[in-house]
Order: structure tokens, then C-alpha cells, then sequence
């Protein structure tokens, strides 16, 4: 389990957590922004496929793996929440 007291900032930050929390829960799709890169976090079941320009780049087993392993400019995910937007 992510230890989310050493990445949230701020009520944003576990606003936003919660957004993805619910997106996974309910199997609803999200399309995310960060920077100029956009690309769908679609979850399917447990696993979350991330998509860009049409293309498969990244499944994850679990919400938590993404937000640890899915890199954003060197950086996991979780640590980009401040520069996420959804869209």
C-alpha cells in the first residue's frame, strides 16, 4: 500500500487521488494531461492499461503499481499530481 502521507501535498493532491480511486472502482475511463503529454488511464478490472495516441504503453496490476512505476519526466506518477490535470 502507498504510503500517500509522503506524497499529498495538498487537498488537490488527494482530491485527485480519490478521482482515480473512484475512476478504477467504477471501470470509468479518464483522460489525464500532463504537460503536453495526454494519454487514457483505462482501468479493466484490477489492471489499469494506460493508452497514448492509440497505443497500449503501460499496464498495471493494481492503481498503486501505477502510481509508483508509471514515469512522467523521470519522476513516478504519484510524484507529478500537482502537474495532472484531467481533460
Amino acid at each position: 500500500m502507498v504510503d500517500f502521507e509522503k506524497y499529498v501535498k495538498n487537498k488537490e493532491d488527494l482530491d485527485f487521488l480519490n478521482l482515480l480511486y473512484g475512476a478504477v472502482k467504477t471501470r470509468t475511463e479518464l483522460h489525464l494531461q500532463y504537460k503536453d503529454y495526454t494519454f487514457l488511464f483505462e482501468p479493466q478490472g484490477e489492471n489499469i492499461d494506460i493508452w497514448h495516441e492509440g497505443e497500449r504503453v503501460a499496464q498495471y496490476e493494481s492503481l498503486d503499481d501505477l502510481l509508483l512505476h508509471f514515469m512522467l519526466d523521470g519522476k513516478p506518477f504519484i510524484e507529478r499530481l500537482d502537474d495532472l490535470t484531467e481533460y
